[in-house]
């Protein structure tokens, strides 16, 4: 894969768009409560990104239909650098006018609109540029990049802003995005998968959601991701935050650090699967296994600590269980669907993790403020264990078909 143009393309790509998409949500949610005063206001940034990812990934698969996903990718891109070159020129010439909030809640609505494109399309593409073979070290480098990006863009982002104006910020945004547009330009899919139109825009809509029903191994990895989505919201900053006052009796110096813990050691993980990768590609579900069970233990371990130190310890070590997770689970979704259906299968799988992680949202701020916060990470150690139960019949239906994906490849 050292050779692999297209995929290192791919990679710096979404690499520069992820630090990117994270400078532009913490630029625009500062602008937009700068402009208000409310912080209402500045609440519906993140949802409009919410409905419009979820709209977007609903009618994704007509464009799997009509156009190459290379092509997709870099209409998506190149549509959301011209908008952020816009948001850039209103905020430079109107300055902080309260209102220019609503068309820039509407201009942020179609670029996560766009947004939504680019996670299944480029999930797809990964396939289709690698080894079978090279499949978790390909998930892993792009994991771990999301992760770093995550972290990078909030702390060093937060940090540029002590320095610069918003605008400015934004402008950098764009920039990373034009970088990000031209990277697509090399990426190569040889894979020679023509879109193939179905009869009908009902059909090629509902085509994702059909394959994952129809695929029971495809069903039961959903059906994991989805549990593991819904209990999601426990480790928004919100929920920790609570933790860490009510349980900890800490401020928000220890947020900030348990916080970065978390990314920390989800970056550390990804540099260790690269380097067991092919024991990883070997031993897929039995490496998903260990994720949950560490997923179990160190949640349901860490609802009860009430030392910073050892919260911290166990958070950090939750990151390597999500990551090992994570990688084994996008490789089995890649492995058993084919190059023609996987397009639609990934959008449909976004679009529902989505949905259910805003809900997850809501679910674990209500049960936090009626019940204590203890009782979210119980709830989500449940969903976890559910997870590992379902584990046993996933590795029978894979041991059965080990290679059922790569027939059409």
């Amino acid at each position: 894969m050292k050779q692999n143009r297209s995929f290192h393309c791919l990679w710096v790509g979404q690499s520069m768009a992820n630090l990117g998409d994270s400078f532009f949500i913490l630029a625009m949610v500062t602008l937009i409560y700068q402009m208000t005063g409310l912080t209402l206001v500045a609440a519906l940034f993140p949802l409009f990104r919410v409905i419009a990812v979820s709209m977007s990934g609903t009618v994704a698969p007509l464009l799997f239909g009509r156009f190459h996903l290379q092509r997709i990718l870099f209409i998506s891109q190149a549509s959301q650098t011209v908008l952020l070159a816009v948001v850039v020129a209103l905020v430079f010439v109107g300055g902080k006018i309260e209102g220019m909030v609503p068309l820039l809640l509407v201009l942020t609505f179609v670029i996560s609109f766009l947004d939504g494109w680019t996670t299944p399309t480029r999930n797809a593409l990964v396939p289709r540029l690698v080894e079978d073979g090279e499949l978790v070290e390909a998930n892993s480098l792009l994991s771990t990049m999301d992760q770093i990006a995550l972290l990078t863009g909030w702390s060093v982002g937060g940090g540029i802003l002590s320095v610069m104006s918003e605008a400015e910020l934004l402008s950098l945004t764009w920039i990373l995005f034009a970088v990000s547009t031209v990277s697509t330009l090399f990426i190569k899919d040889r894979s020679k998968v023509e879109p193939k139109r179905s009869s009908g825009r009902w059909n090629q809509i509902k085509s994702g959601w059909v394959n994952i029903w129809n695929s029971p191994a495809v069903r039961i990895v959903t059906a994991i991701d989805l549990l593991i989505v819904l209990g999601a919201g426990i480790w928004t900053g919100a929920v920790i935050l609570v933790f860490v006052n009510q349980v900890l009796h800490k401020g928000a110096f220890w947020w900030g650090i348990i916080n970065t813990g978390y990314f920390a050691g989800t970056m550390v993980a990804g540099f260790v699967i690269l380097s067991i990768s092919k024991w990883v590609s070997k031993h897929i579900v039995a490496s998903m296994a260990i994720g949950l069970t560490g997923m179990v233990l160190f949640t349901f371990s860490f609802s009860f600590t009430t030392l910073p130190w050892l919260a911290l310890t166990l958070i950090t070590l939750l990151g390597p269980m999500f990551q090992i997770r994570r990688v084994a689970q996008q490789t089995i979704l890649q492995r058993n669907t084919t190059n023609e259906t996987y397009p639609e299968i990934a959008s449909a799988h976004y679009t529902m993790l989505n949905i259910l992680y805003a809900v997850s949202v809501l679910l674990m701020g209500y049960v936090t403020d009626v019940l204590g916060v203890r009782y979210v990470y119980w709830i989500t150690t449940v969903f976890y264990i559910l997870c590992l139960i379902l584990i046993p019949q996933l590795h029978r239906l894979i041991k059965a078909q080990p290679q059922s994906s790569k027939e059409s490849r």
